[in-house]
Formats: C-alpha cells, structure tokens, sequence
C-alpha cells in the first residue's frame, strides 16, 4: 500500500504591529480555501461495486474517468501469480457491466516487474495516457530489505484504453538515502495547460510513505520538485502513513484525496492548495472504516466531480479481500 500547507504563521505575528497587516490578514480569510472542516462522505448504499470473482483474490486501487456518458475505471485485480491492471465500464457509475472486464497491463516479469497496480489515466486529445505502479515482490516488505528500491512508476499510451503500448523504462524511480529511498508509487495525473503534473507516494528506509511532486512537458520525462515531499503526516489522525493521493482541480483550485493511519490506511483525508504544492488539510478525515466491506482498511480514493457532486471510489478490505466502494459528498 502505497499516499502540503502555506505556513502563515509570520502574517499573524505581523498583524499585532501593522494595520497593513490586519488588512492582508482579513483578505486571506476571505479568500482562503476551506481548510479547517469538510463533510463526511456518504457511502452507496449498494457498497462493494465491485468484489473478486473466480480466481481473483483481490480487487481495488482503482481509478475513474468518465467519458461522455460512460464510467470508465481502470483498477488493479490480484491473482495467485502476481497483479495485473483490469478494465470495465458502466453507464451509471454504480453498476459495472462484468460482461466489459478485461486485462488491460500484465507484469513484464522482466526480473524486475512482479506487479503492476494503481493506475491513473487521463484523455490526452485522442490519446489515452496512463501512469502506474510497477513492483517487485521479490524483494520483501520487510526490515531485512531496508533500503532497497521495490516500487516503480511507468508509462503507456493506448488509443482506446484497453490495447497499451508501454514505454521501455520507468519514467520514475528511487532515490537513494532520500525520502523515496525504497521506491515510488501509486501516481496521480493531471494536464494543466501544457504542463503534466503528478503527485506520487514515496517510501524511505524507514518505510515512512510521504507525497512529492513532480512535473513534465510531454508526461515521459518528468522533473521532480526540489522540495519533497510536499505533503507528510501532520495530523494526529492521520497515524504514520500518509500516501496514494488522488488530485484533482475545481475552479483552478487543487484537492487532493489520500488514505492515512497507523502503519495501514483506515482513513481517508482531503487537503486543498492554490497552486498544487502548498497543501492545506482538513483537520479531520473524511472517511473511516465501517462495520462493512471496509471494516479493516480503506484506502486509494479516486475522485470525480460529478454533476456539482463529489464522487470518492475508494478500496475496502474486509479482513479477508479487497473490494471497491463508492462515497458522495460536498465538493
């Protein structure tokens, strides 16, 4: 498993000695986004949208596009022999046709590539362009391989969304002795003009998960901001692990989804920036485990503004397997 805030602690000092800045103070109260509360999110009531079927063991870390009138999700289904990437669709977002499932990414199996997970897709004119998690499972998730990289970003380009062509390297990896030292994951991607930007969860050798940041000019060569991470644990609620943030943009403004806890997601949080690496976070989260198909973990939030709506597809483990949920709510 694998997931930023302006610090105007100065304005307030400055505010007791200058009525210029009582002013700027009062004009960032205006327009300052909404930061200290946001509504609970409220679970479909046909929750899990999505369970293991067959040979499946698990499904989860999914993401949505809606194209048109057609729900498009792409997520990540685990087998026996290792993860693959699955397609399916629906007309309404809730009810998924199993007659449209399909496998769209297979591991390379390269003596590298054991798993592929997490996408994220967008529509790139007529190009669907997808980022996603590339692991090695062979090397343990444990202490005895402190250190060492085990997570991967790639990058592939399909015209319709289920035949991919895969670029030949990671377009991201691991850092040494850095706050990604074992390894990149779970990105999520946006286009803002001419400019591609991803946010991704790194792990360090401490298997502390934090959020960076990183942009390209044509989505393949991607420079990583010289500041990371741009979002860490900061709230008491929100445990030791931070990680697998979903961003999307509203009104030229950022929010961002993302799953936090002690050592394993139970909860899921939302942060809100001007300018995508400055975060400001709720101060508590925005879902949490049930007594449902997510009473263990929830975790992977994908977010979709639907009609003036948040939509969250999130993933929910049960104690035994994932599956796939839905929550609405707020923007």
């Amino acid at each position: 498993m694998q997931s930023f805030g302006k610090k105007i602690i100065s304005v307030f000092k400055i505010a007791f000695f200058s009525q210029s800045a009582i002013l700027i103070l009062t004009l960032l109260h205006i327009f300052a986004l909404p930061v200290q509360a946001s509504p609970a999110l409220i679970r479909n009531s046909t929750n899990p949208l999505l369970t293991p079927q067959n040979d499946e063991l698990h499904v989860g870390n999914q993401y949505v596009l809606k194209e048109d009138s057609i729900y498009k999700m792409w997520y990540t289904t685990h087998l026996n022999n290792g993860s693959v990437i699955s397609y399916i669709t629906s007309s309404d977002g809730v009810n998924w046709e199993e007659t449209s499932k399909t496998t769209v990414i297979n591991p390379a199996h390269d003596g590298w590539e054991t798993d592929v997970s997490a996408p994220t897709i967008i529509k790139d004119n007529d190009k669907y362009k997808i980022w996603y998690q590339s692991t090695n499972s062979n090397i343990p998730n444990n202490p005895s391989s402190k250190g060492k990289e085990r997570y991967r970003i790639r990058y592939a380009e399909s015209y319709d969304g289920v035949n991919w062509t895969i670029s030949n390297q990671p377009i991201l990896t691991a850092t040494n002795n850095t706050w990604n030292s074992e390894g990149v994951a779970s990105p999520s991607v946006i286009k803002d003009g001419n400019l591609y930007k991803m946010w991704y969860s790194g792990r360090n050798s401490s298997g502390k998960w934090t959020i960076g940041y990183a942009y390209s000019s044509n989505g393949n060569s991607w420079i990583e901001y010289s500041s990371n991470p741009v979002t860490e644990q900061t709230k008491s609620w929100e445990g030791s692990h931070i990680a697998s943030a979903d961003v999307v943009v509203i009104d030229n403004h950022y929010y961002m989804y993302y799953h936090a806890g002690p050592n394993t997601p139970k909860v899921i949080g939302k942060a809100t920036s001007s300018d995508g690496v400055n975060w400001q976070k709720m101060d508590t989260s925005i879902l949490q485990t049930s007594d449902k198909f997510d009473k263990t973990y929830v975790a992977y939030p994908s977010a979709l503004s639907i009609n003036g709506e948040l939509w969250v597809y999130y993933s929910g483990h049960d104690g035994n397997k994932w599956s796939i949920g839905l929550a609405k709510g707020d923007l």
